[in-house]
């Protein structure tokens, strides 16, 4: 049977680039990626109409903001809602699915997608420098704790 699996945009763009996408071609479920509720019930659709969850594609994001960190043009505030977007939203698909990904008879898996960014040195990119470093950290992080294969 094919796998069944929810992808974070950026595969798919949908309306904008902090949503959660549920497909099996070509249909799909959207859900705002920051929104703990939404998001478990985009899951709980996908649950139910295709019977289970195989795996996660964890690559939502955005790029703002772009500036310097001592500049005046990029608040903290900027800094903190990317990394809702960016890092937290990673967070709250994997408490969402984890659950069904264990269920998964074929070894649930979780794809995160990352840059080299999280290594590099983008002078006006450092928030999201940040959260790739961030994510790169939990991708290490998440086999250790969540009870799926780790290859």
């Amino acid at each position: 049977r094919p796998w069944r699996f929810i992808d974070g945009v950026g595969m798919r763009r949908v309306r904008a680039p902090s949503h959660l996408v549920l497909s099996s071609c070509p249909q799909y479920r959207e859900a705002r990626s920051t929104d703990p509720t939404a998001v478990r019930t985009a899951v709980s659709q996908g649950v139910e109409k295709y019977k289970g969850i195989d795996g996660v594609i964890l690559n939502a994001g955005t790029l703002e903001p772009l500036g310097k960190i001592a500049s005046d043009d990029v608040s903290v505030e900027q800094w903190r809602q990317h990394f809702d977007t960016n890092f937290f939203s990673l967070i709250t698909a994997l408490r969402a699915t984890l659950p069904e990904l264990r269920k998964s008879s074929l070894g649930g898996r979780v794809v995160f997608m990352s840059s080299g960014a999280a290594t590099g040195n983008i002078p006006t990119w450092g928030a999201y420098n940040a959260g790739k470093a961030a994510m790169n950290s939990l991708c290490r992080y998440t086999p250790h704790t969540s009870v799926l294969r780790y290859e």
